[in-house]
């Protein structure tokens, strides 16, 4: 069964701190508002938030989406709990917040019937505008990853970034060893990405544990 539709509005937001007790503050105080946005919030329908595997990067990431534009902007962003975590991040000079907005181009935040479940491994993949990947054929890979890898990676979405028209992907994956032996070694990741001037941007993240994936 095919997997529901990707919601129109998406985010990728940064909130970059510089040192580890900056970023050990942010994660105290950041559960207050994802957890405001799970349980007050219907149209933030994800809030998925992950932590770089590089070990001089204290930043975290997270993975939004929305219904519309004004979910976001007007009513998440607006929320008293959402203007007291920017005037305490602002006043202890924690961290700069940056977020891009996207547009979903194909593949799936999860399949049609699946629940949310843990993973080892999240890729984010950029592929600037020129290059030889295109977001068509992203889109149809997302469909042979949809088939085939069923236990092995529960998420991956293709999305266009609104200011650049860079592509994006946002992958999840049960374990790194999926994604080196099966996933990477795939013919069709091969067919798709084996041209060395295809190659993409490459990020590799771990989970959180703060907010959700998906209602």
């Amino acid at each position: 069964m095919a997997a529901s539709p990707i919601p129109p509005t998406l985010a990728v937001a940064s909130l970059k701190t510089a040192t580890p007790s900056a970023r050990s503050r942010l994660l105290e105080i950041f559960p207050a508002l994802a957890n405001h946005s799970r349980d007050n919030e219907p149209d933030t329908l994800s809030y998925y938030f992950f932590n770089s595997t590089s070990e001089d990067d204290y930043a975290l990431y997270g993975f939004e989406a929305y219904p519309t534009k004004a979910a976001l902007m007007d009513v998440h962003a607006q929320s008293d709990v959402f203007k007291n975590f920017g005037a305490t991040t602002q006043k202890e000079n924690l961290c700069a917040i940056d977020v891009d907005l996207f547009k979903p181009v194909g593949g799936f935040i999860l399949r049609s019937g699946e629940t949310e479940r843990p993973v080892e491994l999240i890729v984010i993949n950029t592929f600037p505008s020129g290059s030889p990947v295109s977001g068509d054929r992203l889109k149809e890979y997302a469909r042979y990853v949809e088939e085939e890898e069923k236990e092995g990676c529960p998420t991956f979405v293709v999305m266009e970034n609104e200011k650049t028209g860079d592509i994006w992907t946002f992958e999840r994956y049960a374990t790194r060893e999926f994604y080196t032996r099966t996933h990477r070694a795939s013919k069709a990741f091969g067919d798709l990405f084996g041209d060395a001037q295809a190659a993409p941007a490459t990020r590799e993240f771990t989970e959180a544990n703060l907010g959700f994936l998906l209602k």
